[in-house]
């Protein structure tokens, strides 16, 4: 198990928030190699951005070349789109880290409520839209 976080400064997007929290993690399990694993995402957008094999010319074009990059770097295929009801784990390290000012590492161990929300996600989800 791993897992990171880091906080971002400045006023971004939540386009661009979510390609560089995407970013950051993919580097952190490359750096790691914590490989191979699943990556997945509670934004459709991002996962549409990043699966297509078409360059991106939008704003956030290159952020997203470089998650592609590092996704081939990786051995990643495909992100894959989980709501955000059915992952916990990145939910809640996202509301760890507004209140932090340095960057989370864990590896195999980490904090309670962290492992607790790996317990619920790896029990399932049964997610079903209104």
């Amino acid at each position: 198990m791993g897992a990171f976080a880091q906080p971002i400064f400045g006023s971004f997007s939540p386009l661009a928030t979510e390609l560089l929290a995407l970013k950051a993690g993919l580097w952190f399990a490359f750096e790691m190699r914590i490989l191979p694993l699943v990556v997945e995402v509670d934004s459709t957008e991002v996962a549409r951005l990043v699966n297509t094999l078409n360059q991106s010319w939008g704003e956030e074009g290159f952020l997203i070349e470089e998650i592609k990059s590092l996704m081939k770097r990786c051995c990643i295929t495909e992100v894959v789109f989980q709501p955000r009801e059915c992952n916990k784990v990145a939910h809640s390290l996202a509301k760890f880290i507004l209140n932090e000012n340095e960057n989370l590492y864990c590896i195999e161990y980490g904090p309670e409520w962290l492992i607790e929300s790996i317990k619920i996600d790896s029990v399932g989800c049964n997610f079903s839209p209104v």
